[in-house]
């Protein structure tokens, strides 16, 4: 609904509201602001008012939206993700490989052991290498209630393209530890998978260590094929992919055959980035699924 914040700017511009996140302390409005006429940067997302949020009788809790980014990416990527009524918990995938080696199946156990209890339901949503860990969190048997999935990859099936992915994340590894960062990022955001809209921020140098050890870890070329665990996943899954992903599409149309509960959304113009390159579309598909299969 409509309202008008920045008065405090010694001007006020129109607003929409778009839910409540809540964190440690408190909880804030999430809001879409637009610039004033005559101005032409676009709409701000994800502005929180300050203070206490005054709306929380109209947006209950729900749930729990359990956020995993990609691979050289970072949590505060799901910034601009709201949904009514759910708090939005933005994870930090690189503190679980901050001390020592960690598996795929491993982060599953670990991450399942982390999200256990809180209040109302709790919802997986993952990206590309975080979706492939949200499917490892979903075998490794968490009680998640349902599980937003953009882009994963179950798996590679032949044992010789496994040992040649293992072979050039190796060398992503080695540039990520010891290589020019800038550099690095660079060559990264340049492959033709990940052409266009950044899916936010990248990640600092100090992080250098864990996103080189990720590409060992949970390099898809260390991960078994899931292709005929997906029949275990229970809960209701929405398996996101962008028109033009057409690897992906593919994936998802298999994928969605071999799961109990699942269905295909495939988001029109977008590539590999579904949820920055179409933020809208994908805030409202989310929000009506989750309304739909967990109201």
């Amino acid at each position: 609904m409509p309202h008008e914040v920045g008065a405090g700017w010694g001007w006020t511009r129109s607003s929409e509201f778009i839910g409540c996140e809540r964190r440690a302390g408190g909880a804030r409005c999430v809001v879409r602001v637009y610039p004033p006429r005559g101005f032409t940067f676009p709409p701000l997302v994800n502005l929180c008012c300050s203070g206490r949020c005054d709306r929380l009788d109209r947006c209950p809790v729900k749930g729990s939206l359990w956020c995993l980014h990609g691979a050289v990416g970072r949590a505060s990527a799901w910034q601009g993700f709201a949904s009514p009524g759910w708090s939005v918990r933005r994870v930090d995938l690189w503190r679980f490989l901050a001390c020592c080696p960690m598996s795929l199946r491993g982060f599953g156990e670990a991450f399942n052991e982390e999200a256990r209890g809180g209040e109302g339901k709790r919802v997986l949503v993952g990206y590309s290498m975080g979706a492939r860990l949200a499917l490892h969190a979903l075998l490794a048997k968490g009680s998640w209630d349902a599980a937003i999935l953009v882009a994963p990859h179950p798996g590679l099936e032949m044992a010789e393209e496994r040992a040649e992915r293992r072979v050039s994340d190796a060398r992503w590894a080695g540039l990520a530890m010891s290589g020019d960062w800038r550099e690095f990022l660079t060559e990264w955001g340049a492959q033709p998978l990940l052409a266009g809209v950044l899916a936010g921020d990248p990640p600092s140098e100090s992080s250098r260590r864990e996103i080189a050890r990720s590409f060992v870890d949970w390099s898809l070329g260390a991960q078994e094929p899931l292709w005929q665990r997906l029949p275990e996943i229970s809960c209701p899954v929405l398996w996101c992919v962008g028109e033009r992903d057409q690897k992906f599409r593919e994936f998802g149309e298999r994928a969605v055959g071999l799961l109990p509960n699942a269905e295909l959304w495939i988001a029109a113009g977008a590539g590999h980035r579904v949820p920055w390159e179409q933020p809208e579309a994908f805030r409202s598909k989310v929000g009506e699924f989750l309304e739909r299969v967990l109201s």
